[in-house]
């Protein structure tokens, strides 16, 4: 544990008198950024890609649409409109939460716990859908369900287990007393 500290004990508010300090390394310079941050990054981008890609389709579909000129898909514009900025919006608040946690920026933290709360949301209410509804579940839907909703609840999971630990938070709050400074 000695050789994965990030910060001196003294500045950091979530040392335990139990640990010898956390967050400072060999050399008492030099802060030694964790993996798992990074992980959870890179799962932001993942995450944040098939909504862009959603945004962009989208956006094809509308120009295709208003070139092609039909008078039944000229009247719903607005729903390819409305989709392209749904997606963006989701998409870009992955990408800006990835992006701002490579950087070990707090609001980014604070977005990917948004992120996280939204994912889960999503992801209980497609679990609960079948035992919310009348009608029985087809069995061959069985499997891509399980696997929709560990897929969704997957991204919460890491989220909170990664950015709430005292061990990850300190990178985080280095970074806003040395912008105090």
């Amino acid at each position: 544990m000695e050789d994965d500290q990030a910060i001196p004990p003294a500045e950091n508010p979530f040392v335990s008198p139990a640990m010898g300090g956390a967050g400072q390394t060999e050399d008492g310079l030099k802060a030694k950024r964790s993996g798992w941050i990074l992980a959870v990054a890179v799962v932001n981008f993942l995450y944040g890609v098939l909504p862009l890609l959603l945004s962009g389709f989208s956006l094809l579909g509308l120009i295709f649409s208003l070139i092609q000129s039909d008078e039944d898909i000229s009247e719903l514009w607005w729903m390819f409109v409305l989709y392209f900025l749904f997606f963006l919006l989701i998409g870009a608040s992955f990408t800006l939460a990835g992006i701002g946690l490579i950087y070990r920026k707090q609001w980014a933290r604070v977005l990917s716990f948004v992120n996280a709360l939204l994912v889960l949301v999503l992801g209980l209410s497609i679990a609960s859908h079948p035992f919310m509804s009348d009608l029985p579940v087809a069995p061959d839907r069985i499997l891509p369900a399980i696997i929709i909703i560990s897929i969704l609840l997957a991204y919460p999971i890491l989220t909170f287990s990664v950015l709430l630990r005292r061990k990850h938070a300190a990178e985080f709050i280095k970074n806003i007393s040395n912008k105090s400074e």
